[in-house]
C-alpha cells in the first residue's frame, strides 16, 4: 500500500519534517509539523512502522521496507532515517 498526498506548493513536502518516537515495543509515534500546515496536526500512531519520502510537492508514506528503499531510489534519495 502506499498512500500520497500532492501539495500545491512546488516543494511544500520538503518543507515538512517527521518526528519518530517508540513509545513501547509495537507502539511507534509519528509528529509531523512544517509552515504549510494551517492547523496542527495530530501525531500519528502506528503497530508497524511507517516510512515517509518527502519529495518536492509529493508526500508519500508507504508500510513496506522495501517499497520506500524502490521510491527513494527512483528519486534520487537515501534512506536517512535513524530508527
Amino acid at each position: 500500500m502506499v498512500e500520497i498526498v500532492v501539495f500545491p506548493g512546488s516543494t511544500d513536502a520538503e518543507q515538512l519534517s517527521i518526528t519518530y518516537t517508540k513509545d513501547g515495543p509495537s507502539r511507534h509515534r509519528y509528529r509531523i509539523e512544517g509552515p504549510i500546515l494551517t492547523a496542527p496536526t495530530p501525531d500519528i500512531y502506528a503497530a508497524a512502522p511507517e516510512y515517509f519520502t518527502l519529495y518536492q510537492n509529493w508526500f508519500i508514506e508507504t508500510l513496506d521496507p522495501d517499497l520506500e528503499v524502490s521510491i527513494k531510489r527512483i528519486f534520487g534519495q537515501t534512506n536517512r532515517s535513524t530508527r
